[in-house]
């Protein structure tokens, strides 16, 4: 043979000297059997084992075979005789299956081991899509995948099971006859990859990659990410990592069926993909069988061209005799064939029920994604008319002043509707990076990067008004930061069972209530008609009990839990075994109110500001009026109009007030933030307007939990809010309810470790910035927001029987407080719900003013924490 030439010499402890000896092409071994052609590129969790080479084998009919030389056992020349009859003793058992790359030959030269192996005939996926300019038949792609897993389940099955660790289009080969089979099977287990090394392969399974063992179930994910390629022409060497869009948005030729197997196989956690490669050889059985037959297509074909051609056949006439004769014999055929196959078709009934079942789940769920297609049409056509609908990042609705990621938001929501997640993704993280405060384009991002991961999740869509309004956007804004950071904390902590991750849909009704039933119709649809594909488990919202009431029903039909965070209406209360609130009712704010006037404030008579056209101002101003009569107190109501009645119209009324016979000793108003400061402001202007009036002097403007905004200390840029802040002391007339405040924790001295994480976090990402804009510190819309989203993803994480649907949701909530169920610690109190009402169970309430900091300042300062804060 030709001489081989040395290139190292390595001395172990107690070892003998040994020589190592390279290789070149045309090199003979085995005394002369095997010619080496070409070096081969092993995958590069093998190339630790030492080196490989396509070479002739002279007594295999001059047959190609691929030749291991395991440089690494040089080394260990004590363990490599055990080492290779655990490797034969291993890899024996896998010349059973047909796809599997058998052992032909182990032998030694020069202190070298060397094994042998056949070179599959064929060409690897790889070349074979590109033969084919890109993505693949499915059929075919069903068709290897479902051999493959079958050599998976064997190598799985060995005592010590063995993995590939290599799996992608460049190691799987298809033969001239069209099996599969796989190159490069690891000969000795694969080593864990390091932490500090770049993923071993585009392909390979996150644990894989990050260090963690290889298992069976890496190379089944390898597997379903080769699969992925091939079926959709998308490689994800040139993607992020662990990167895989719905496999029918990059083409949409692929069933739902395929796609569901990858969808399902392709998850981040482990839990959640298929227990085993026969699971998934399953699925595909039954995918396969769903497919039209050879026969069939040609038939569909003859028949068409039948059809077009008008090709009739005439059949020749036979006598009366031979038919009978014929028809005799077939009848005796039938009879015996019938013994002999009962048996046989009882079996194969099963299978085909098996199968009919699997395709009629996959026929219903191509029916709900066509459903879900045209959902989403409708809901476009919303977007572009009025600005409402609901979104994951497809519509952006906060465009509006104040906002500098905008630009970016809408090429994130292009990118997504043409199913391009990777430019989403980019684009979105843009967005976070420029404008952080910005709480859609966070939600936005946390929903992509779980799709991204082919994590499994549950949702909760979020009802809000996204609108330029000066009642609206300021509050808005703060609960889309709070509701982000309670989906953030509850996937980075783990807090739904199963590995669960939580997306939020941002349901957008705009500034008029008119909008809120068809956005509420948009996600009862999604769960009724499009078979629930967002998973979708409750809904938080509406901001007021108006939007609520009118979303309410319609949620509740798809058995929803709706869970409100501030709408206090009375006339929500019991009024569905689906709603829930987390803030107590306007009766009992009307009675801390009338007692606060009447007991605290000594007042006698009263004025009272209600809008008869809302639900709030009207439940909050009866029981208010209510409590009032009780106490001995008298009252003379008028009718305002939510956020329009004007400074000069309050003045008038308060002025021809003060000139009456029984001028007012305050005045109370159920209202909004708007109506407050407008109020407050002409109780001022009419005082200065009669500096001699002592009632005016001293009248104090009273008010719900809706007061409560940074609109009072002048924030926001609005008119109103420069009223608020060129008049300051107008605002500290002002006193009102709140659900919740910052300084309640401080308020009962509880040591700042054992304050909610909102807090730090809030902190953190929204007042970070030394150069851009910081948000406030949340009022308690924010607040309230945050534990409604909390209580929720706490009441999921109570169903531990099986799939958590809204109807589980709804049941464990009611369990809260409840036997060994304890109540739900909320950052605005404790949360229990009343069994009928489903109301909260003496939730705490807050009493506010207006005061002044050291440099008289305005801020709003607690007076008084009333109900039950801690657990």
């Amino acid at each position: 043979m030709k001489s081989m030439q040395p290139i190292a010499s390595t001395r172990l402890s107690n070892a003998p000297e040994v020589v190592e000896w390279s290789l070149m092409r045309g090199d003979t071994l085995r005394a002369g059997r095997y010619r080496l052609l070409e070096e081969v590129t092993l995958p590069r969790n093998q190339q630790w084992q030492g080196s490989a080479w396509l070479a002739l084998d002279s007594q295999g009919t001059r047959s190609r075979v691929l030749l291991h030389k395991l440089d690494f056992l040089i080394r260990i020349p004590d363990k490599a005789p055990r080492m290779i009859e655990a490797m034969r003793n291993r890899m024996t058992p896998l010349s059973r299956h047909s796809s599997a790359t058998v052992l032909l030959d182990i032998f030694q030269e020069k202190e070298i081991y060397y094994v042998v192996q056949p070179y599959p005939a064929g060409i690897s996926l790889a070349l074979l899509m590109q033969e084919q300019g890109g993505a693949l038949p499915e059929k075919d792609v069903a068709e290897y995948g479902r051999e493959l897993c079958g050599f998976l389940t064997a190598l799985a099955r060995q005592q010590q099971p063995i993995v590939h660790g290599a799996i992608s289009v460049d190691t799987i080969v298809i033969s001239p006859d069209h099996h599969a089979s796989l190159e490069f099977l690891s000969l000795f287990p694969p080593l864990k990859n390091s932490q500090s090394e770049s993923a071993i392969s585009s392909y390979a399974a996150p644990e894989q990659t990050r260090g963690g063992d290889i298992q069976p179930s890496s190379d089944l994910y390898a597997l379903a990410a080769t699969m992925h390629h091939a079926v959709t022409g998308f490689d994800p060497r040139e993607r992020m990592v662990f990167f895989y869009p719905p496999a029918r948005r990059l083409n949409p030729l692929v069933s739902v069926g395929m796609e569901t197997i990858l969808a399902r196989q392709l998850r981040f956690s482990i839990s959640q993909r298929y227990a085993r490669p026969e699971d998934m050889q399953t699925d595909l059985d039954a995918l396969i069988v769903s497919y039209p037959s050879e026969e069939m297509i040609a038939a569909s074909k003859s028949a068409s061209l039948m059809q077009s051609t008008g090709a009739l056949q005439v059949l020749p006439q036979k006598s009366k005799r031979n038919t009978i004769l014929a028809i005799s014999a077939v009848s005796i055929v039938l009879v015996i064939l019938l013994i002999f196959l009962i048996p046989f078709l009882s079996n194969r009934m099963v299978t085909m029920q098996s199968a009919d079942a699997t395709a009629t789940s996959v026929a219903q769920a191509s029916f709900y994604h066509n459903a879900l297609d045209k959902q989403l049409v409708t809901e476009l056509q919303s977007y572009q008319q009025k600005g409402i609908g609901l979104s994951d990042g497809r519509l952006v609705f906060d465009t509006y002043t104040g906002r500098v990621d905008v630009s970016l938001k809408k090429q994130a929501a292009t990118a997504l509707q043409s199913g391009n997640m990777s430019a989403a993704v980019d684009f979105l993280n843009q967005a976070v990076n420029s404008d952080p405060i910005d709480g859609e384009a966070q939600i936005y991002n946390e929903d992509l990067h779980i799709l991204q991961h082919n994590s499994p999740y549950v949702t909760l869509a979020l009802g809000l008004p996204v609108a330029n309004s000066s009642l609206y956007l300021g509050n808005v804004r703060e609960q889309l930061e709070a509701v982000y950071l309670a989906q953030h904390e509850a996937n980075t902590n783990n807090l739904l069972p199963g590995g669960l991750k939580l997306r939020i849909i941002i349901a957008n009704s705009g500034s008029s209530n008119s909008n809120v039933a068809t956005v509420a119709q948009f996600i009862a649809n999604r769960v009724s008609n499009a078979g629930n594909l967002d998973h979708l488990i409750g809904v938080i919202g509406w901001y007021n009990s108006t939007q609520t009431v009118d979303a309410r029903d319609i949620i509740s039909s798809v058995h929803l839990p709706i869970i409100a965070p501030t709408a206090s209406s009375v006339k929500l209360s019991g009024s569905s075994p689906y709603f829930f609130r987390i803030s107590p009712a306007d009766d009992r704010q009307g009675d801390v109110l009338g007692s606060l006037l009447i007991n605290n404030l000594k007042a006698k008579h009263i004025l009272v500001f209600r809008d008869p056209t809302d639900s709030y101002s009207v439940s909050l101003s009866n029981a208010f009026a209510k409590r009032v009569q009780a106490l001995g107190g008298s009252m003379v109501q008028q009718i305002f109009s939510e956020n329009q009645t004007t400074v000069a119209q309050y003045q008038q009324i308060i002025t021809d007030n003060a000139n009456s016979s029984t001028p007012a000793d305050a005045v109370f108003m159920a209202g909004f933030n708007v109506d407050g400061v407008r109020l407050a402001h002409a109780a001022g202007e009419a005082a200065r307007a009669m500096p001699d009036s002592a009632s005016l002097h001293n009248l104090k403007v009273v008010g719900g939990d809706d007061f409560y905004s940074v609109l009072l200390l002048g924030q926001g840029g609005s008119a109103d809010a420069s009223l608020a802040l060129n008049y300051p002391q107008d605002m500290r007339r002002l006193i009102f309810t709140t659900f919740a405040d910052a300084g309640e924790w401080q308020q009962f001295n509880i040591p700042q470790s054992h304050w909610p994480q909102l807090f730090q976090d809030w902190k953190s990402i929204y007042q970070g910035s030394a150069t851009g804009t910081n948000a406030a510190t949340p009022t308690y819309k924010g607040l309230m927001i945050y534990d409604a989203v909390g209580v929720a993803i706490h009441g999921a994480s109570l169903v531990h029987d099986g799939t958590i649907t809204g109807d589980r949701l709804q049941s464990s909530l009611l369990k809260l407080g409840t036997g060994s169920v304890a109540a739900y610690q909320g950052i605005s109190g404790q949360i229990r719900f009343d069994a009928s009402t489903h109301n909260p169970v003496d939730k705490a309430l807050v009493i506010l003013t207006v005061g002044t900091d050291a440099n008289n300042t305005n801020k709003i300062v607690i007076q008084q924490v009333l109900g039950t804060f801690r657990v």
